[in-house]
């Protein structure tokens, strides 16, 4: 077994952030969805989201979220979006950050969003009869 310990002096890091107040909504499928605040660390990105009360549809998923400047490069992490649930009207995402690489201009893209009508997102099954009671209309078992 190798062993190799190095210091890291945390001072260094400490108020290291890049913040930007948006306030921006976008509507899709009828859902409103709106990016409070982005906030950019050496290790990684925060984006403060919050969804409508309104809206008939429970976001479950940003499907290839990356953040990409006007070049078209693009900031994730290896693993993609890691989000932090508040509740199901606010979230937290968290991308991979490119604090140290300057951009003109940023976007927030994703190449789909999932989501589910609110009234079909509770899964309900009988276990002895080997059945769906509730869930989504669109779900099935092999």
């Amino acid at each position: 077994m190798w062993e190799i310990s190095f210091p890291i002096d945390h001072r260094k890091f400490v108020g290291l952030k890049k913040e930007f107040k948006l306030n921006e909504s976008v509507v899709f499928a009828g859902q409103q969805l709106t990016f409070k605040n982005v906030t950019i660390y050496p290790t990684r990105v925060e984006v403060d989201d919050e969804f409508a009360e309104e809206n008939t549809m429970k976001i479950t998923n940003f499907e290839d979220l990356k953040i990409v400047n006007e070049k078209g490069e693009s900031w994730t992490g290896t693993t993609g979006a890691i989000a932090t649930h508040f509740s199901d009207n606010h979230w937290k995402l968290f991308l991979g950050s490119n604090y140290f690489h300057e951009g003109n201009e940023l976007y927030l893209q994703a190449t789909s969003i999932r989501a589910l009508p609110k009234n079909e997102v509770e899964v309900v099954v009988d276990l002895q009869n080997k059945t769906i009671i509730k869930g989504p209309k669109s779900l099935v078992l092999d």
